[in-house]
Formats: C-alpha cells, sequence, structure tokens
C-alpha cells in the first residue's frame, strides 16, 4: 500500500514537472505568408521579437497565397495565415478555419509591368507589347492572387486576348520576378514590391491604373487550429504589422497602407 502511494505521488510529480516545462517552453509562431511579403515580414518580425515574451520564435513558410489555402485546407501546421488576396482571406473564414474577429488590414500592392534592366525600351504601352513577336510574358495562373489581378487588369483595358499566347505561367510572383531578372522571360507582371526588391536586375516599364483592377489588399489572420497560447501571441504580431511602428517597415519595402476603403469589414 505504501509502495502504490509512494508511486501515485512520483507519477503526480512527474506530470506536475512535465506541465511546468509545457508551459515554460519558448513559443513558436508558425506564419504562412504570400511570397511577395518575405523581405518585409521578416524584417518586422526580428523587430516585434524584441518586444514580446523572450524566446518566443517565428517560422515561416512563404509561398503563393493559393498554395497556402491548400496547405491549411490539408492540415499544415501554421497559426498565422496572411492573404494577397481579400478572396482567399474570406475563403478561410468561410470554411471556418480562420478566426474572423481576428482579421487585420495589414499592406495595399500596385501591380507593374517588369523586363530585364538592360533592356533598352524605358517605358512600353499594352498595344506596343501586342505588337512584340517571339517574346514571353511570365504571369501566374487566374487562381494565385496576382495572376487573378493580372488577367483582371487585362480585360479590363481589352488587351487580354491579345496577350495570352505570350503568357508563361509560374506558381507565384516571385518567381515571375526571377524568371525576368534571370532573362528567361522578357516581360512579367508582378507587384510594385517585388520590382524594388530587384531594383538591380529589373525595371518597371507600364504601371497599372488601381482602378483597372482588384485592390491587391494583404490581409493578416489568425487561424482556428493555433492553440489559446498561440493566438494570444499571433494576435500581438499582427498588431505590430499594422501599427504604425509596424507600417514604416511595409513603407520602407514598397508598400501602401490599405486605406480605410480596402477595410475587410
Amino acid at each position: 500500500m505504501v509502495i502504490k502511494c509512494f508511486e501515485n505521488l512520483i507519477f503526480c510529480c512527474a506530470l506536475i514537472c512535465f506541465i511546468a516545462d509545457l508551459q515554460a517552453a519558448p513559443m513558436k509562431l508558425r506564419i504562412g505568408a504570400a511570397a511577395s511579403l518575405q523581405d518585409v515580414l521578416q524584417e518586422a518580425g526580428e523587430a516585434w521579437l524584441k518586444t514580446t515574451e523572450k524566446g518566443t520564435k517565428l517560422t515561416y513558410n512563404f509561398a503563393g497565397t493559393s498554395t497556402l489555402v491548400r496547405q491549411i485546407k490539408w492540415g499544415a501546421p501554421l497559426d498565422v495565415f496572411i492573404s494577397a488576396s481579400k478572396e482567399n482571406a474570406d475563403e478561410m473564414i468561410q470554411a471556418k478555419l480562420g478566426l474572423e474577429d481576428s482579421v487585420l488590414s495589414l499592406a495595399s500592392n500596385r501591380l507593374v509591368l517588369i523586363s530585364p534592366m538592360e533592356t533598352k525600351t524605358e517605358a512600353l504601352s499594352l498595344e506596343q507589347l501586342a505588337k512584340l513577336e517571339r517574346v514571353k510574358l511570365a504571369t501566374c495562373d487566374e487562381a494565385v492572387p496576382v495572376g487573378f489581378y493580372t488577367h483582371s487588369y487585362l480585360r479590363k483595358v481589352g488587351f487580354y486576348e491579345r496577350l495570352k499566347s505570350k503568357f508563361v505561367y509560374i506558381d507565384h510572383a516571385r518567381s515571375v520576378l526571377g524568371m525576368v531578372a534571370n532573362k528567361t522571360a522578357a516581360f512579367g507582371m508582378v507587384y510594385r514590391t517585388d520590382a524594388v526588391s530587384e531594383a538591380r536586375r529589373v525595371k518597371v516599364i507600364l504601371e497599372a491604373s488601381p482602378t483597372d483592377h482588384p485592390p491587391i489588399l494583404y490581409l493578416g489572420l489568425v487561424l482556428s487550429r493555433a492553440s489559446q497560447k498561440a493566438r494570444k501571441t499571433a494576435t500581438s504580431f499582427l498588431k505590430f504589422l499594422a501599427s504604425s511602428e509596424g507600417q514604416t517597415f511595409f513603407s520602407k519595402h514598397g508598400f501602401k497602407q490599405p486605406g480605410s476603403k480596402f477595410a475587410y469589414r
């Protein structure tokens, strides 16, 4: 009897120590974000870490927004989702995979046509582009936000049918940027911030009017599968990004503030 009680006491002590270790373990916040946010989030994340609980770590999964949506639906272990499309953020909320009350508008962007820096042309109209022969225009499928914005823009201004034969489809905006920077494609449609990140190798030769395509809006939200502790940490991280301090990092990398007319609700 005494031995049994002693064994139970040891078990209880071990359980208490195990729970204490779990509670004391450093928080690892897992973030799935649009590939176009890679530079700004890594920099802003470092700044946020200095303001939060010591030992907290950030892990990133940067990919095309549509790819991230599929991964989340398949059960990817993520706490935060930052989308380059309001439609994809809505999809997460409607599927009960994201917490609606956690959604924050973080930034907006512009759509541009780029070419390699060595190209002699400094400006090019869509009419001139349509007349060029044997040239590749790198873009993405419409399921990917940058592809959706590109196709919407070209349809709105009446050049989709004339240019679609030149399309080369890539998985996300950063891949399009890489193709043009490496001269694998003569032209590409990307976000303005992507062009800024490779300013030594590519140049903007046309900027789409924001009235000719849906607003390019980045939304952040906490995923439903996040633990209670992760939810609290994730909310803090997203609020930092939306704060005046966080917005300085977005501005530095060429992003614009979302503006009240682009608010989620």
